[in-house]
């Protein structure tokens, strides 16, 4: 099956930035974002962020975090998408 624009704009609807990154890791979708859970690359759960507003931008802080590769799992009002971040000094 060829990807169609619905597939295209499903997988635009989490964008993460800057990445990599330092300091601050921004979400933005385009429904509200719910939370953002931090996972470490053997799966393990780091940190789970609640958004207490409604609202579709999310920032996270990611400076106490190990130099490397993280998945975020970001729950959205229209569903869970996964996006690979790195962390650096």
């Amino acid at each position: 099956k060829a990807l169609g624009l619905d597939d295209f704009e499903m997988k635009n609807e989490v964008v993460v930035y800057p990445n990599p990154s330092s300091e601050i890791i921004s979400v933005h979708s385009q429904n509200n974002i719910n939370s953002v859970t931090v996972y470490s690359m053997d799966g393990r759960s780091i940190q789970t962020y609640l958004n207490p507003m409604t609202s579709s931008d999310f920032t996270i802080k990611v400076q106490n975090l190990s130099v490397g590769l993280y998945t975020l799992k970001v729950n959205t009002d229209n569903g869970s998408f996964s996006k690979k971040i790195i962390v650096r000094r």
